[in-house]
């Protein structure tokens, strides 16, 4: 073989053997959930072994600070990835890999750092330790979701020009998403409209009762549309129905978070994406009640 080929074959074995590629589920969202946590669970032990009095204060103080920070932080990123592999026809690429990596990677480093910070404060009281860990953890965590979101983002456009042969930031885009939607609506306003009321209270200002649906903003027409599609559902509505419209919801998000690009509107960029999460959440749930029945 060639010695230069050889090299390069050796290079690449040893970068991928020296790379943590954390394992993930694109099927099976709580099980990633429940790895997490594990691995989670696995860093505070292994820092904060021991039985005495003054390890288990501390490990209290960090439970206490990251668990609060897994429901409302971590959770929302490991939704995110979800989002990703969702729009990527729930494969995993080398992107969405690096993504995934990058994202647990952060998480559990966020995690040993307030461990080993807890471990350092071993002599103060109790409320001093959760305190201070709350202060530091709060704020890199708000950080991390902060570059973790725009990295989403990134990933989303890539899949959509990957797989769809869609650039976000095409200026016209908007406008062929918008009459995508629009075209299949009523074109005389009816004031009457449950989620035209619905909507208009959501924007006072804008006065949508008598507004044509062409002249809707983006939020307007994601916000009518998210009320129109749920509408008719009530508490006997099949679990099955409601499900797949939540997954219409989490596609018709994604649309919206293209158009956004395309409007240079970089506040519904992270709306959107959240409405994405918000979708993928609900979508978990509603399966679980279906697994259940």
């Amino acid at each position: 073989m060639n010695p230069l080929i050889l090299k390069t074959l050796l290079l690449i074995v040893l970068l991928t053997a020296s790379t943590k590629c954390w394992d993930w589920d694109p099927l099976d969202l709580e099980k990633n959930i429940q790895t997490t946590k594990t691995t989670t669970n696995t860093i505070i032990e292994k820092i904060l072994s021991g039985d005495n009095q003054q390890i288990q204060k501390v490990k209290r103080a960090v439970e206490e600070v990251l668990d609060p920070l897994f429901d409302e932080k971590f959770l929302q990123l490991l939704y995110q990835i979800q989002s990703i592999i969702d729009k990527n026809f729930k494969q995993i690429t080398y992107h969405i890999q690096e993504e995934i990596n990058k994202v647990l990677d952060k998480i559990f480093d966020l995690v040993t750092q307030t461990a080993n910070k807890g471990k350092e404060l071993i002599d103060k009281p109790l409320e001093e330790i959760i305190a201070i860990l709350k202060n530091e953890s709060s704020h890199k965590a708000d950080i991390l979701t902060y570059d973790i979101t725009a990295d989403t983002i990134r990933n989303l456009d890539k899949v959509d020009l990957s797989i769809y042969n869609i650039s976000c930031s095409d200026k016209t885009l908007a406008d062929k998403l918008i009459y995508a939607v629009v075209k299949d609506l009523p074109w005389i306003p009816n004031p009457w409209d449950k989620c035209r009321i619905l909507t208009d209270k959501k924007f006072p200002w804008k006065s949508v009762l008598y507004k044509l649906f062409k002249f809707f903003t983006l939020n307007e027409l994601y916000e009518y549309m998210k009320c129109n599609l749920f509408v008719d559902y009530n508490g006997k509505s099949p679990i099955d129905n409601i499900l797949k419209t939540y997954r219409e919801l989490e596609l018709f998000a994604g649309d919206m978070r293209c158009a956004s690009v395309a409007l240079v509107a970089p506040e519904n960029l992270v709306y959107f994406v959240n409405e994405m999460v918000d979708s993928i959440r609900r979508i978990e749930i509603y399966q679980k009640l279906l697994n259940w029945n």
